[in-house]
């Protein structure tokens, strides 16, 4: 990422990686395409995270929301630990993490009282909420409702990133 492109270059790179992860978790089943589509997710919340810290972040406050994230995060570990296969096991974990710090950092950011910070922070515990109906497609039960419930999530999320953007900008 170009330095000082600031949150626009770091978005912009968290939809491309995102555009790339839904291209590859088109493939069926749980083989590269989805392990590409987890790693092209996880490197996009890195970028979201980056939007954030460049924005501004209360770091304490961010802290403070990573307890009850990690708690989440551990139930959700419990609850796909036996249903996903082992080698899956590892980069889910990680991607529990990654997800988390992105939803933890973008609390730190909305207490910053940063212009728009609530429409980041929407955006994120969207993404955070579609992905649990993913996992719940790939690894528990498959159905109508992850689609249902999920896709809006997913893609709401997206537009909630872009209008914080646009927000900033007003």
């Amino acid at each position: 990422m170009p330095t000082g492109s600031g949150p626009h270059g770091w978005v912009l790179a968290a939809l491309a990686l995102s555009l790339i992860g839904d291209v590859a978790l088109l493939q069926s089943g749980a083989g590269k395409g989805f392990v590409l589509g987890l790693f092209s997710f996880f490197l996009a919340h890195l970028a979201y995270v980056a939007a954030l810290a460049s924005a501004g972040v209360n770091a304490r406050m961010s802290g403070l929301a990573a307890v009850p994230l990690v708690v989440a995060g551990l139930v959700v570990v419990r609850w796909l630990w036996p249903k996903a296969k082992p080698k899956l096991r590892g980069p889910v974990v990680a991607y529990i993490g990654v997800i988390s710090v992105m939803v933890a950092t973008a609390v730190g950011h909305f207490t910053t009282g940063a212009a728009a910070g609530g429409w980041a922070l929407a955006g994120a515990v969207s993404f955070y909420l579609s992905d649990l109906f993913v996992a719940r497609e790939r690894f528990v039960r498959a159905g109508f409702v992850n689609k249902a419930l999920g896709l809006p999530l997913y893609f709401g999320a997206q537009m909630l990133w872009v209008w914080w953007l646009a927000a900033r900008a007003l």
